[in-house]
């Protein structure tokens, strides 16, 4: 931990780290000593005992601090671990194999393929701050398959036929400045994982989607992400954890999203050590808002 601040030595720590290391190492001594009596025959002198845990217990208390960042270090590190990997887990869509039909039919122009550009199109613009034209462009195995809107057939044969999408990715955004436009490059589960998200939805107006699943805001999230990372493809994670989560908020505040509360906490999607950084940040963040409200009244 950078920034581990110095405090002037208290006497009281000072003898309760030693008191307990040198209690819990002589124990530890004296049950070794019992194992060597009943399995070996043998046994350990009295001064064998103690001068160890003396000797560990000062080495302990002198240098609890280092110990202490070692630990936190050792056990961030190991959090961040166990993130990543649920985070990579999570990343595969759970869908059903025999969804050809669905998909067929939802590229061919129903009204949940409006729903899905339509929420894209709000990301984005709260994103990137200013009026995208957005496309989407649907790909299997790599290669489009669908689009929306049609307009985007004005572009030439050759620059759609390049757009495609590696088989382990599930988003690609590509901003197309000249012509002000994002292109959002989806996976066909990607897609339908969308779709079944805005088909989940009971409200009769199907202008907002309700997210139900951990995968599918982990997806939206992952959406938010790329758009500001291809808009600022230098910019570093945590800046763009910290847009993509502030911009979510702020859609589901909106009404665009709705989640319920127990999956909203599970956001930022990020290890553990940047998720608690974000949070606080937007805490504090609104915490000084609310309070300049109130100094205002």
């Amino acid at each position: 931990m950078e920034g581990w601040q110095r405090t002037k030595t208290d006497y009281k720590e000072v003898v309760f780290i030693f008191s307990v290391s040198f209690t819990v190492l002589t124990l530890l001594g004296m049950i070794i000593d019992l194992g060597l009596r009943l399995f070996f025959n043998t046994y350990l002198s009295l001064i064998s005992i103690l001068a160890p845990s003396l000797i560990l217990a000062s080495l302990i208390t002198v240098f609890r601090r280092h110990i202490a960042r070692l630990i936190i270090k050792t056990a961030t590190y190991f959090m961040n671990s166990v993130d990543s990997t649920n985070m990579n887990k999570d990343k595969v869509i759970d869908l059903e194999d025999d969804y050809e039909e669905e998909l067929l039919e939802v590229i061919d122009g129903s009204e949940y393929m409006y729903i899905v550009w339509s929420l894209i199109s709000e990301v984005t613009k709260n994103v990137l701050g200013k009026n995208y034209s957005v496309a989407i462009i649907v790909t299997e195995d790599g290669y489009p398959i669908g689009y929306y809107p049609l307009d985007i057939l004005a572009m030439t044969d050759g620059e759609f036929e390049e757009i495609s999408l590696p088989d382990n990715k599930l988003v690609r955004v590509i901003i197309d400045e000249e012509n002000n436009r994002a292109i959002i490059v989806l996976s066909s589960r990607s897609l339908m994982e969308l779709v079944r998200a805005a088909k989940n939805d009971t409200e009769e107006e199907g202008q907002s989607i309700a997210v139900k699943s951990l995968s599918s805001l982990r997806l939206l999230y992952l959406v938010t992400k790329e758009i500001y990372q291809a808009a600022n493809p230098s910019a570093p994670n945590e800046i763009v954890a910290y847009i993509s989560y502030k911009t979510l908020r702020r859609l589901i505040e909106g009404g665009i999203i709705r989640v319920e509360k127990t999956l909203e906490n599970k956001l930022p999607f990020e290890p553990t050590e940047t998720r608690l950084r974000i949070l606080k940040q937007v805490e504090e963040e609104e915490s000084l808002l609310s309070e300049n409200k109130n100094s205002r009244r």
